[in-house]
This record gives structure tokens, C-alpha cells and sequence, in this order.
């Protein structure tokens, strides 16, 4: 099956629809590129706000059918013993949030930055997604994080997304 990505996005603002910590000033516009520049949430205690990437540019042809949305985050505690984990992860479809959160709220993270993979070639999270949802400007993943004890920040890298489709005969411009 075709795929799309992965693709990172262009815009990265926080959300303040869930969690109560912020990103420390405008980090969370760092999570763009695999850069090791590092969005920093604020802690401990109460999960983040939202890290609302959006802008990915997938190009998904109209008559596609899409079988699964992957999301990569690239994140990791500052400090051990900080027993951070998800607070909430989450996609965007027309600037609301739809589908199944897939939050890891138990496993810790590392201390070294580490890729976790939220959804799959095959997982549509819950909902249905036509071409010109996933292609729109408004697409994106909501992420949020917690740090239940110590008082460091958490790190997040980048955040970016794969899309799994199939196609009908007549998308791939075949000429008899």
C-alpha cells in the first residue's frame, strides 16, 4: 500500500483545551524538525496544554481510501525519577478534536530521546478520514505531557506523521 511521510509539520502552537502546564515560552514551535531542539514542558503535576502541530502537506490523491495514520514523537525527561508519561495524544480534523486518544499514561520515558509510535498503517484512530481531511492545513496531532514528580521539564524533539491509502486504478494516471 502506498504511504505519505513521514512528514513534519509547519505550525506548532500550544492548545490550552486540555492540561493545565504550559510549553516554557514558544518551544513548542520546535517540534518541526529532528533537530534536538526541544519543545520544554513546564512541570510537575498537572499534564501539559496541548502541542497542536498542524500543516503537514500530505498530498493524498481524492479517491484514496486511507487505511492508518501514524504518529511519531520523539521526546524524553530531563531528570530521572521524574516519572513522566502522555497526558493526552490526539488528531485535529477541521481545528476539532476527533478519535481515540492514545496516550501512553503508564510507561515512563527514557532518559534519552527515544521515537514512540502512537497508531499504525492500519489504525484509523477511532474515526473515518477522507482524502481531503488528511491533505487539509488544519490535520494535525494534539500531544500533551506530564511530569508527575521531580520538578525538570519534559522534552519533546519533533512530533510527525505517516498515512497509509490505497488507490483505485483510475488515481494512478495510467494511460492503455
Amino acid at each position: 500500500m502506498p504511504s505519505q511521510g513521514p512528514l513534519y509539520p509547519t505550525t506548532a502552537v500550544e492548545d490550552n483545551s486540555f492540561g493545565a502546564n504550559t510549553w516554557s515560552g514558544t518551544t513548542e514551535t520546535n517540534v518541526t524538525a529532528d533537530d534536538g531542539t526541544y519543545a520544554l514542558g513546564n512541570g510537575p503535576g498537572a499534564p501539559t496544554v496541548y502541542i497542536k502541530a498542524t500543516g503537514f502537506g500530505f498530498t493524498i490523491p481524492p479517491n484514496s481510501t486511507i487505511l492508518g495514520i501514524s504518529v511519531e514523537v520523539e521526546k524524553r525527561e530531563a531528570a530521572a525519577d521524574q516519572n513522566s508519561v502522555d497526558g493526552s495524544v490526539r488528531l485535529y480534523r477541521n481545528n476539532a478534536l476527533v478519535g481515540t486518544d492514545k496516550a501512553d499514561t503508564v510507561t515512563e520515558w527514557p532518559l534519552v530521546d527515544t521515537i514512540f509510535t502512537y497508531g499504525s498503517s492500519t489504525d484509523l484512530w477511532g474515526t473515518s478520514w477522507t482524502p481531503g481531511d488528511i491533505n487539509a492545513s488544519d490535520f494535525g496531532v494534539a500531544f500533551s505531557g506530564q511530569s508527575t514528580a521531580g520538578g525538570s521539564f519534559i522534552l519533546v524533539d519533533f512530533i510527525r506523521v505517516t498515512v497509509t491509502y490505497s488507490t483505485q486504478a483510475g488515481d494512478l494516471g495510467l494511460i492503455f
